[in-house]
């Protein structure tokens, strides 16, 4: 979004204030870094003229935090004076809120359920509500002394009726003639915008329907709906267009439609399972689909000019709840995501790796690993790999994979022998992470003992390094498999002479202010890493011996991933880092 991503620039250069997914660190110009590394500041992205391009702003900031409500606030709206905004919450109380202060003006009640949704009119002092009650009620104010139970449709017998399921939602039309409200019932019901009056009601979808918006012009309504279909409907209820959204061969939970909204390139449909999809709506035609992550990424891999992502998505609660491993693989000129076809993991996707012949193995906490491949479309399912217990960490170098478990083993499995059983090594200590040299000649495995051990191939002991205070929480060989990189709970990173097993370089230490979460390195040696705290490094050459740089700049958790960085990969030749977090995103950075 905005104007671009975020630059690596080298030491004394000034940084620019163009706009950007995440803001640039407020600390701005020249402050000190260690020699040889550096800092980080953002750059444009070059601009697709097939793309609109938003306006930059600074990022938002927390203002104040209100309370008041006793349940889940479930609904937002803003008076279009700026004077007032309404919430409606699950304590069945819709209040009203002084925009400037923060201060309750009043409580509106008369719900007797969950109120699920608001709608303000933007030129009289009209407002409605629906809820888990069925009801759709109409306020008059403000003060909104007094309200309307509004029902939908009228019996036979002359008895006024609601909706028979839960009201989802409201909307006024733009000229605030009409009123939308959308209901578990499958059916859309519209009312007067002045006095609440019913005016038609009409079964639309065969499930629930989650959104309904109208157009800009205020003819047409777009419903999103449970059955996993998007409908185009008339200012009279009619239908004029139904997509269908189901994204596999066979319909899944994760194709219903849950939300919708009308945009410049067409109508926008949110799914369940998280793609957005397009749809023009005069033809009905989807104009593309985009996928992504609805939850944290725990992996990130460059491989054959496609940036990989592994995570996992859920939907529903308790017994009938799902969750599934996702991995994407990322265009970076587009910023657009591609699915992987074919049987994946049945839950979150823990680590990616490479093989030297260009095959991808992911290993998920369904303790598995799949082979899978980029040629000529993302495919998983080239082969299948059962552990023997939950994995903890994996690493993947030249032709061999490596993963250690809860059970405190070491498993090997390599390339020629994927869809047979791993061998397996017992460990006399509790494995944190692992690492297999690029040549696959070595591995190197972290405790949680604060010591690094290093493992031929075949997975027998060969050095025990020992410089931490505190446990292992990540390692990463340099290319040519001659230095080894280590990180610990104790905010140190040590680096280390592989085949002397002495440390080369070390107090590395305060520079993260909590514990390393990753690292990695660049094609050149360039060596990155990452915090629970958000904060992300680049360091630059780093001396022999002790290191006591001065105070260095870096990106904070403000400013790259809130709750923390869980991976982080160099694209190509390392001009470029991207970083991925428990908040659900990939952010790119330039290292120049």
């Amino acid at each position: 979004a905005g104007s671009g991503k975020l630059m690596l620039t080298g030491p004394g250069a000034g940084s620019s204030a163009g706009g950007a997914v995440v803001a640039p660190s407020s600390s701005g110009g020249s402050s000190a870094v260690p020699p040889g590394s550096t800092r980080l500041v953002p750059r444009r992205r070059e601009a697709r003229h097939d793309l609109p391009k938003p306006e930059w702003h600074a990022p938002w900031k927390l203002m104040r935090v209100i309370s008041g409500h006793l349940g889940w606030v479930r609904c937002v709206a803003v008076d279009p004076t700026n004077q007032w905004y309404a919430t409606g919450s699950a304590d069945r109380t819709i209040k009203v809120w002084d925009l400037a202060s923060g201060t309750l003006k009043l409580t509106l009640t008369g719900h007797i359920s969950t109120i699920r949704g608001l709608a303000v009119s933007d030129r009289s002092p009209y407002l409605f509500s629906a809820g888990e009650d069925k009801m759709v009620r109409f306020y008059e104010g403000p003060p909104f002394k007094a309200s309307k139970e509004r029902p939908m449709l009228t019996s036979k017998e002359g008895d006024l009726t609601t909706h028979t399921n839960f009201a989802n939602t409201v909307r006024y039309s733009p000229d605030d003639s009409k009123v939308l409200s959308a209901s578990n019932d499958m059916t859309v019901a519209l009312f007067d915008g002045k006095d609440g009056a019913p005016l038609k009601a009409a079964k639309v979808h065969a499930g629930t329907i989650y959104a309904a918006e109208w157009s800009p012009d205020g003819k047409c309504i777009a419903t999103a709906s449970g059955d996993k279909s998007v409908k185009i409907l008339d200012d009279g209820l009619a239908t004029m267009k139904e997509v269908n959204l189901c994204a596999g061969a066979k319909p899944d939970a994760g194709d219903m439609q849950v939300g919708c909204v009308w945009a410049t390139a067409g109508v926008v449909s949110y799914s369940l399972g998280s793609d957005l999809s397009i749809i023009d709506p005069e033809s009905g035609a989807v104009t593309a689909t985009q996928v992504g992550h609805n939850q944290s990424v725990s992996a990130l891999l460059w491989a054959k000019d496609r940036l990989l992502s592994g995570s996992f998505a859920t939907w529903g609660e308790g017994s009938g709840s799902k969750l599934w491993g996702v991995v994407r693989t990322w265009d970076l000129s587009t910023g657009l995501a591609s699915s992987f076809a074919g049987e994946g993991h049945t839950n979150r996707v823990l680590s990616l790796g490479l093989f030297d012949d260009g095959t991808i193995l992911s290993c998920g906490l369904d303790n598995c690993l799949i082979a899978s491949t980029l040629s000529p479309q993302p495919q998983h399912g080239a082969a299948k790999v059962q552990l023997d217990a939950c994995p903890v960490s994996m690493g993947v170098g030249g032709k061999l994979a490596a993963v250690v478990t809860t059970a405190s083993t070491l498993l090997l499995v390599t390339r020629d022998k994927l869809g047979t059983a791993p061998s397996s090594i017992p460990l006399s200590f509790e494995p944190a992470c692992v690492a297999v040299a690029p040549d696959g000649g070595a591995v190197a495995v972290g405790g949680a003992d604060n010591k690094v051990r290093l493992l031929t191939a075949a997975g027998g002991e060969e050095k025990v390094l020992d410089k931490h205070i505190a446990a292992i929480s990540c390692l990463a060989y340099a290319p040519g498999s001659k230095r080894l990189a280590s990180g610990c709970a104790n905010k140190e990173i040590v680096i280390w002479d592989v085949a002397a097993g002495t440390p080369l370089s070390w107090g590395l230490q305060g520079f993260h202010p909590t514990r390393i979460t990753c690292l990695t390195f660049s094609a050149a040696g360039v060596l990155a890493s990452g915090g629970v705290d958000g904060s992300i490094i680049v360091w630059g050459d780093l001396p022999a011996g002790p290191f006591k740089p001065p105070p260095k700049h870096k990106l904070h958790g403000s400013t790259t991933h809130a709750g923390g960085v869980s991976a982080l990969a160099f694209v190509g030749d390392g001009a470029v880092l991207a970083s991925a977090g428990l908040d659900a995103c990939i952010k790119t950075w330039t290292v120049a």
